[in-house]
């Protein structure tokens, strides 16, 4: 078995490894076809506005730290900077805000049904 599989990896130019990186650079990086369609902006702007209204019902500091974290990617240091928040208390406020929002979800179930949708 040994000796097929070194005949067949010398075939195939056994021991010769690129990364992949290397090639994208001599190729030159690949175009997206097409680019992003129309419908998947009007998808993505629906999905927007759902999570909107369900945001809406939460408290603004609930609703600005989730925004701080999910959506501008701020680490919790620097949450805990811009809010004056006590070191270490990030994460219980974000868990507290998750929570609340799935409660918010739990009593517009069809919302809800609408945002199960996007995740198919």
């Amino acid at each position: 078995m040994s000796r097929l599989r070194e005949h067949f990896a010398q075939k195939r130019g056994g021991g010769q490894t690129e990364s992949l990186e290397a090639r994208q650079e001599q190729e030159g990086a690949p175009e997206l076809v097409g680019g992003d369609s129309p419908l998947a902006d009007v998808g993505r702007s629906e999905l927007a506005a759902l999570l909107t209204e369900l945001q809406a019902e939460l408290k603004p500091e609930q609703r600005a730290l989730l925004a701080d974290f999910f959506l501008h990617g701020l680490s919790y240091e620097q949450i805990e900077a811009k809010h004056g928040l006590a070191m270490g208390s990030v994460g219980v406020y974000l868990k507290r805000g998750l929570q609340a929002l799935r409660r918010v979800s739990e009593r517009h179930p069809g919302k809800l049904k609408e945002l199960a949708a996007f995740l198919r």
